[in-house]
């Protein structure tokens, strides 16, 4: 604890800031509560030792997606990753789903909360689906691919790996059921294929979500004894 105490106060600032306060004011909100929190600012000061034309192109999607994948110092990437957050620019998507395998967890992290703002089911899958940007960000993402319902179709498989993710709390789990239960029944020839899976933790989550559904007749029995023969999770 203390040596990131120690990192976080001798990193250097920009508008006035470090970049994990930055990330803190972001993942917080508090960026899009206080106008004077300009990570724009932070990320021109940041490049401020590179030409006056590159400066001058941080408005551009190319742009941030490069310095997002390629910069070598973590404040430009984290700094980015939060403008690009802060914008919504689904044209980084690309790079942000890329950076979710970056060296720095801090970065990781950046990325994948600026990919639930954009919202795209391909970026939320991504974070679902990822294991290196904590366990909340995760929750968050299938929660909102819920509120995807039927259009979330192509999410089904990184959901399902979050389902056999063991290393997180039943909450994850079940935004995950409710996620895939909100697909409706496209999303049934793969919850069929669970019930009898050795995981009994992942079959009692794809039985929660086919009872939700509405299982098909044949497979209706089979879910509720599912459900009967395992406890409520807690």
């Amino acid at each position: 604890m203390f040596k990131w105490l120690f990192r976080r106060f001798r990193q250097p600032r920009f508008a006035g800031h470090n970049a994990l306060s930055w990330y803190s004011f972001y993942v917080s909100g508090m960026l899009a509560r206080d106008p004077s929190l300009n990570v724009e600012a932070a990320l021109t000061e940041v490049l401020s030792d590179v030409s006056s034309e590159t400066q001058r192109d941080v408005d551009y999607d190319l742009t941030l997606s490069a310095l997002l994948t390629t910069d070598q110092r973590e404040p430009v990437r984290i700094l980015t990753a939060i403008l690009i957050g802060v914008r919504r620019t689904k044209a980084c998507e690309g790079a942000l789903i890329a950076a979710l395998e970056d060296h720095s967890e801090i970065v990781r992290r950046t990325a994948a909360q600026a990919l639930i703002d954009i919202d795209t089911i391909s970026g939320l899958a991504a974070v679902v689906a990822g294991s290196k940007h904590g366990h909340g960000v995760r929750t968050r993402a299938a929660h909102q691919l819920q509120g995807h319902g039927r259009n979330a179709f192509e999410a089904i498989p990184a959901l399902l790996v979050l389902l056999r993710y063991r290393k997180i709390n039943w909450r994850s789990h079940f935004a995950a059921s409710l996620a895939i239960a909100a697909i409706g029944e496209p999303a049934i020839p793969f919850l069929i294929d669970g019930l009898r899976d050795e995981d009994l933790n992942y079959r009692y989550f794809v039985a929660c979500a086919l009872e939700t559904i509405g299982a098909p007749l044949e497979y209706a029995v089979l879910v509720r004894k599912v459900l009967a023969r395992l406890p409520e999770p807690g």
